[in-house]
């Protein structure tokens, strides 16, 4: 598209106006040139305007690291975008281990008031059905011949299948007496 004649920064000079223009092409035949553009009016001592003086600048390096800088800047944000994400899902899990840990400290607490075990067992798989949500929650303790095992959700397995999980020297009750988390989703 043509530049508007009545808006060439010479033409406005011509007329007695200092202007500056950074919208403008010159088309050079393969490409078109991005041009910043300068123009003032020169008077006579009468303080007529005898002539301008229009400085034209080619702004193409310029553009182009303007693109750059642009694309970079979108990549920052990106970045950025990620790692505040990284960073939420952080103090969301971190919120979760300091919920836990203040429920199994008043469970403690509970624990050491009261007389039956079971009814610790049941606060605490309480507390775990409600934190995470889970459909099942089952506590174990084998510091005596039988496991002794306490159900919490709305899943009832069968006791014997339990049971058999956690016999001594079976593969699960292995890992979990070697510290590790075990988790199940379906």
């Amino acid at each position: 598209e043509k530049y508007p004649f009545e808006n060439m920064p010479a033409y406005k000079a011509l007329s007695g106006e200092s202007t500056f223009a950074a919208n403008m092409e010159a088309d050079i035949g393969d490409r078109y040139v991005p041009l910043e553009v300068w123009a003032s009016p020169i008077r006579d001592d009468a303080g007529n305007i005898e002539s301008a003086i229009v400085v034209i600048e080619d702004i193409t390096q310029r553009r182009q690291v303007e693109v750059e800088l642009a694309q970079y800047r979108k990549h920052l944000e990106t970045l950025v975008e990620k790692r505040t994400t990284e960073l939420e899902e952080v103090n969301q899990n971190l919120q979760l281990r300091i919920e836990w840990l203040s429920e199994v400290n008043k469970i403690h607490q509970t624990i050491t008031g009261e007389d039956s075990l079971a009814t610790a067992y049941e606060q605490m798989s309480a507390t775990i059905h409600q934190m995470l949500g889970a459909e099942l929650v089952f506590l174990l303790r084998w510091d005596s011949r039988v496991p002794y095992f306490f159900l919490q959700g709305e899943i009832v397995p069968d006791a014997k299948i339990i049971k058999a999980l956690f016999q001594k020297d079976s593969p699960l009750r292995r890992d979990i007496e070697q510290g590790g988390i075990i988790t199940r989703s379906t």
